[in-house]
């Protein structure tokens, strides 16, 4: 009987151990995304020589598709992070569509000029840079649909090409707010802006890498 017992208390703990694998191994629940490779967005003048478009294409290059079509250049191409929208600058507006050309959507416009605009890791808002004729540019943030419009940055020279960290707390900019061209980090409200680099070369474009 004794034996019996042994046998099946042995039984037990490995399948809980199991179990246990399994779990750790899945992680918790929530609004993640695999990661798996999807199109690739580019821009391209193929169609006319002059401005550039929106096209999409398979990881391996088939399937070419142009998304965008008009008289004048698109900039700034960014997924969403469930891969469903791009955002795109074009002239001095900030326009969404879907992942397939359709429904675009022109934002209502912080300045006389906006672009760079960036989704935040929940899809919910876009961070871009803005500015009137004769002044700096500035980053703001708002929601996908335009509306809630905030500026986070306020000084006398430009601030520009924001992108989001991977968890959506911060946002990492250049800024020629100490003379030179520098990355800047802060908060996603704008605030603890601080300064990352520091040299008399040129720091622009920053990106930042989600880690597993």
């Amino acid at each position: 009987m004794a034996k019996a017992n042994y046998f099946v208390v042995v039984t037990v703990v490995v399948v809980a151990a199991a179990l246990l694998i399994i779990i750790v191994a899945a992680g918790p629940a929530g609004a993640t995304f695999s990661g798996r490779n999807g199109k690739i967005g580019f821009l391209s003048d193929r169609t006319d020589g002059i401005t550039t478009q929106i096209w999409t294409m398979r990881s391996g290059g088939a399937d070419q598709t142009q998304l965008t079509d008009g008289s004048a250049s698109v900039w700034y191409l960014d997924w969403s992070a469930d891969g469903n929208k791009i955002a795109f600058q074009r002239k001095n507006a900030i326009i969404t569509m879907k992942a397939n050309g359709t429904g675009q959507t022109r934002l209502p416009k912080a300045g006389s000029r906006n672009g760079a605009p960036t989704w935040s890791p929940d899809g919910n808002k876009i961070a871009f840079m803005s500015h009137e004729r004769y002044q700096p540019y500035e980053i703001w943030i708002m929601n996908a649909d335009g509306s809630a419009q905030i500026r986070l940055t306020d000084n006398t020279v430009d601030d520009f090409r924001p992108v989001w960290s991977p968890d959506g707390t911060k946002i990492a900019f250049a800024s020629d707010r100490s003379g030179g061209r520098e990355i800047y980090k802060m908060t996603s409200s704008g605030d603890q802006q601080t300064n990352l680099t520091n040299n008399s070369v040129y720091d622009d474009r920053p990106s930042w890498q989600p880690l597993p």
